[in-house]
C-alpha cells in the first residue's frame, strides 16, 4: 500500500510505557500500529497477523528487571515469533534491559525458523526512517 510516496507497514508493538507509546505514534505516524501492553496479547496477534515490523520491550506491568521466564515478558513473545506467521518479519527489541534483551535476541538469531532480522537497540537509539531507508524518498 502507498501512502505520499512511502509504503505503509505494520507494526506490532509491545510496550507498557504510555510515554513510549506516544513516542511511537509520533514516530510511525503514517503506518498501521498495533499497540498491546502484554505477552498474552502480543502472542495471539502474532498468531492471527501478519507484520512488517515487530518491536518488543522486555520488562513489562511496570516490572523493572523482570525474570524472563515470567510469564508476562518480552522473552514470551520472542519464543512464539519462530513458526508463527511472522517468523520472517524484522524484529526491534527495544528493551533497556540488556541482558533480557540480548537473550532475546539469541533466541532468534538461533532459532532456525526464524528468518528475519533481529536488532537489539534500547528505545529512542533508531528511527524508522533508519529501518526502511531504501523505500523512502531522501
Amino acid at each position: 500500500m502507498e501512502g505520499g510516496g512511502m509504503s505503509v507497514k505494520s507494526v506490532l508493538i509491545l510496550e507498557d510505557d504510555p510515554e513510549r507509546v506516544h513516542q511511537f505514534y509520533i514516530d510511525f505516524f503514517r503506518d498501521q500500529l498495533v499497540v498491546v501492553n502484554n505477552a498474552n496479547d502480543a502472542i495471539e496477534i502474532l498468531k492471527a497477523k501478519k507484520f512488517d515490523l515487530i518491536c518488543l520491550d522486555h520488562d513489562l506491568g511496570g516490572e523493572v528487571y523482570a525474570d524472563s521466564e515470567s510469564p508476562n515478558t518480552g522473552f514470551q513473545v520472542t519464543k512464539a515469533i519462530p513458526g508463527s506467521l511472522n517468523s520472517d518479519t524484522t524484529v526491534i527489541i527495544h528493551s533497556y534491559n540488556h541482558i533480557a534483551a540480548k537473550r532475546m535476541e539469541m533466541l532468534l538469531v538461533e532459532d532456525e525458523l526464524f528468518t528475519g532480522d533481529v536488532y537489539a537497540s534500547p528505545f529512542g537509539r533508531w528511527s524508522r526512517a533508519s529501518l526502511w531507508r531504501e523505500t523512502e524518498p531522501e
